[in-house]
């Protein structure tokens, strides 16, 4: 089980693409199963790279600020995770997610494609960080945007299942 420590901006401009060196990118798609899901954990399947599945449990991230979350994945099986996609009941999304650098932080930039069967034009930054003090001292430039980091209405579970928050 791997802990990760992460800060999330919802970014308005395209201002990144001049600041970020850019690594990799992939389409990633994914739901969340209500069979699967219990009281303070969120379980995903996700599709990368074509033909990887691969089924994720992610506890709830901390009470107080919520920077970090513990995280199990598991790959499965095609078959496994068709089954799981027929059973989300549109609650599933797919998003290119751009891997990159910036001033020696790991970026995850995902550009929101689609989310429960509607075109969607939302593009989330996440900053990955060592350590919970790394994260907290952190001073994010202003073209990140807005942070959402321990806004739920903003996880992908929320969007999944109640789409992009009007607020």
């Amino acid at each position: 089980m791997t802990v990760e420590i992460e800060r999330r901006f919802l970014t308005t401009t395209q201002d990144w693409r001049e600041k970020v060196i850019y690594m990799s990118e992939a389409l990633i798609t994914q739901c969340y199963p209500p069979e699967l899901q219990a009281e303070g954990t969120f379980v995903r399947i996700r599709q990368t790279k074509g033909d990887k599945f691969t089924l994720y449990e992610k506890g709830v991230k901390g009470i107080s600020d919520g920077l970090s979350c513990s995280e199990e994945e598991v790959r499965i099986s095609k078959g496994d995770a068709d089954h799981f996609f027929s059973n989300c009941y549109n609650r599933v999304l797919s998003k290119l997610r751009q891997n990159s650098f910036y001033q020696g932080f790991i970026l995850h930039i995902d550009q929101f494609l689609e989310i429960r069967g509607e075109e969607a034009s939302l593009v989330v930054i996440e900053i990955e960080f060592s350590t919970l003090d790394e994260a907290r001292n952190y001073v994010p430039p202003k073209w990140l945007g807005h942070e959402i980091t321990g806004k739920h209405k903003w996880s992908n579970f929320e969007l999944c299942v109640n789409g992009i928050p009007l607020d």
